[in-house]
């Protein structure tokens, strides 16, 4: 069964280049959390327990609320930009001036209507000059550009280290996961020494006791016979017959000797049902 970890390995490459391309760390967090939705959709594919695929929902969702702690900065870029703002000056003495030439070219009108000698022509005078001067005032205007640079930086992100905590934690994950399936399994070996407690044994012992007579004569058509009746038994109950202590020694008893396997051990789901018997180096 494969784990997380290896899920993840098979698609390291392409997660980097993803992450490569993003230009923001909220846009990273997202890919992570696409890639750790893959990863257990992956895991839960296989032939898992209920008891397994809470326990990997549970923990992927729990990373999932650690990623924006993950440390997944790079290098600092500082970015220098020229300003584009630009302002308008004129010139302020004719300004002055124009104002100053109009407010005279109201007074003396005041004082035309008041019918004061010269006033008139002094009042046509300084109203043209407010106008020469508020032209001149127009004209003056003109663009001055900012000279100062706009600089800000920018966090990069670092693809190898983001891949690095994920693999990292990915660990801690999969040493769960294991632990539980190794739990699972022990309890499976308990609930089944439990059921061979009782009407399989005797029945186990009638069939090894079977076992051990035909492999005494084996060369006989009659025990090939038995034992190849005695394996399909034991095989719908989903019980294996040994008959080689060389690779798992341990289903067997061994005694001084010789002759190889005295009687094979019967084995279900990796727990010894019945312990084999092998005289001297066994098969």
């Amino acid at each position: 069964m494969k784990t997380l970890t290896d899920f993840f390995q098979e698609d390291c490459e392409a997660f980097s280049s993803q992450l490569l391309a993003c230009e923001s760390e909220r846009e990273a967090e997202t890919k992570c959390e696409e890639e750790l939705s893959r990863l257990l959709s992956a895991y839960n594919d296989q032939n898992l327990s209920e008891p397994m695929r809470r326990s990997a929902n549970e923990q992927i969702s729990a990373l999932r609320a650690a990623l924006p702690l993950m440390c997944a900065h790079g290098d600092v870029r500082i970015i220098q930009e020229p300003s584009s703002g630009h302002k308008r000056n004129g010139n302020a003495l004719f300004r002055i001036l124009a104002w100053i030439f109009a407010a005279a070219a109201l007074v003396l009108s005041l004082l035309e209507m008041q019918s004061l000698t010269r006033a008139s022509l002094l009042a046509f005078a300084c109203a043209a000059g407010a106008c020469v001067f508020f032209w001149l005032y127009g004209k003056s205007f003109h663009e001055v550009h900012s000279s100062e640079d706009l600089v800000h930086g920018e966090v990069a992100i670092d693809p190898e280290a983001i891949v690095h905590a994920i693999k990292g934690m990915l660990a801690v994950v999969d040493h769960a996961l294991q632990d539980l399936a190794a739990e699972e399994k022990s309890q499976q070996r308990i609930l089944l020494k439990k059921e061979s407690g009782s009407s399989e044994d005797s029945s186990l012992d009638v069939y090894q006791r079977l076992l051990e007579c035909a492999f005494a004569e084996r060369d006989s058509d009659l025990s090939k016979e038995v034992v190849s009746e005695i394996h399909y038994a034991l095989h719908m109950k989903g019980i294996s017959i040994v008959e080689d202590d060389r690779g798992h020694p341990e289903y067997f008893d061994h005694i001084p000797g010789s002759g190889g396997i005295v009687r094979p051990a019967l084995v279900k789901d990796g727990f010894v049902m019945r312990r084999g018997l092998a005289a001297g180096g066994g098969r």
